[in-house]
């Protein structure tokens, strides 16, 4: 049932999300484990989507004080079923601790040339004042049932609580 209700605030939300924020902000009065699970639910394209009162709501700053540095993609060109690995490393400029929420958003050509984006979770992350963190994702270019994928030129995006922090890009044959 709570899934289900998550599911659809969820839904509610890509049409009205202040709505569904104010509505949340008053649940979450009712802290419990499984209020916190689907206040997370309710939240996941709000998330995806870099808004800044969601992300709130989880406890992740607006904007996450920090250097998003070394980040590369291998190879830079790669063919349509092969595997592309993205490396960086995330240090903390804050003067306090502070939770990250770590995604990337995979930009790719479309069919007739029209760009589209994806946004995938990485990881979840607490720094300390000045501490460093390496982070690596393979990412498949597999063909799969749900994403079709073109040749052409493709960008990754690092986005930490909401704030985009470093782009590459590759190409794919």
């Amino acid at each position: 049932m709570r899934r289900s209700v998550a599911n659809n605030l969820n839904d509610i939300s890509k049409d009205h999300p202040q709505v569904v924020i104010d509505t949340l902000r008053r649940w979450q009065a009712e802290d419990s484990p499984e209020m916190r699970a689907l206040i997370a639910h309710a939240l996941r394209t709000l998330i995806k989507a870099g808004n800044p009162d969601a992300l709130a709501l989880l406890g992740y700053g607006a904007a996450g004080r920090v250097i998003v540095g070394k980040l590369q993609v291998e190879p830079e060109v790669i063919a349509i079923g092969e595997s592309l690995t993205l490396t960086f490393e995330v240090q903390s400029t804050a003067d306090v601790p502070q939770d990250l929420m770590i995604d990337y958003i995979l930009h790719l050509a479309g069919a007739k040339g029209k760009p589209r984006s994806k946004v995938f979770k990485l990881a979840k992350r607490t720094l300390a004042p000045g501490e460093r963190t390496a982070i690596r994702k393979v990412h498949s270019f597999k063909p799969v049932t749900t994403r079709n994928y073109y040749p052409g030129p493709h960008a990754i995006e690092v986005q930490i609580n909401g704030a985009v922090c470093g782009r590459v890009e590759f190409t794919l044959i």
